[in-house]
């Protein structure tokens, strides 16, 4: 991943069984995508200088910082909605059924393909791919309803859709392989799920 990725971080989730993974730690003590963001957010940004290669004493313990150990690694917000999203985050929008979830993320779908405000933010216009996961027909028709007061033209609008259930870690090199014919990267991705993976939340 190094030179290709903008930053890397190693890792090592506390209590984690032997040969569990990621899912196998979210369902211990029904842990969420928060937690799991924070103890990505706390592992230190990985360089080729900072590698460990033999076993050594790694002091993660101390409270007092100097200024440049501080600021050490700091990496700018990169946004897609300036002050609210940020890319490579995980973010969850939640609420019971009929609060309107998937009306404000279609609306932030269009918003962000289009680089147009969102929620009164400024976004930066980017490539959307939008799973719907949940009623692919109830988006469909939203998706269509709207088209004039949002002003886009849905034939030309750089936002992609997959519909149906599939479980991604499975699809993971079909998505990437077809991702990349469509022209490479999605600065926004927005999963509406259904209501058997909402239960895990």
């Amino acid at each position: 991943m190094h030179g290709t990725a903008k930053t890397i971080r190693i890792v090592r989730l506390p209590g984690l069984l032997e040969k569990g993974d990621v899912s196998d730690w979210l369902d211990v003590d029904a842990r969420d995508a928060g937690k799991l963001a924070d103890v990505c957010f706390d592992a230190p940004l990985w360089t080729p200088d900072t590698a460990i290669t033999e076993p050594q004493h790694n002091d993660d313990s101390r409270l007092i910082k100097s200024s440049a150990e501080f600021v050490a690694g700091f990496v700018p917000p990169d946004y897609v909605v300036v002050g609210l999203l940020q890319r490579r985050f995980l973010y969850s929008n939640t609420g019971q059924t009929g609060a309107g979830k998937t009306a404000v993320t279609l609306r932030l779908a269009a918003s962000t393909a289009q680089g147009t405000t969102f929620a009164g933010r400024e976004t930066k216009k980017c490539r959307v791919l939008y799973a719907a996961a949940e009623n692919p027909d109830d988006v469909r028709m939203r998706w269509i309803a709207p088209r004039a007061a949002y002003g886009f033209d849905t034939d030309t609008i750089e936002l992609y859709f997959t519909e149906g259930r599939f479980t991604i870690s499975k699809m993971a090199t079909q998505l990437r392989a077809e991702a990349e014919k469509r022209g490479g990267e999605f600065g926004l991705v927005v999963i509406d799920t259904g209501p058997f993976l909402r239960g895990r939340r």
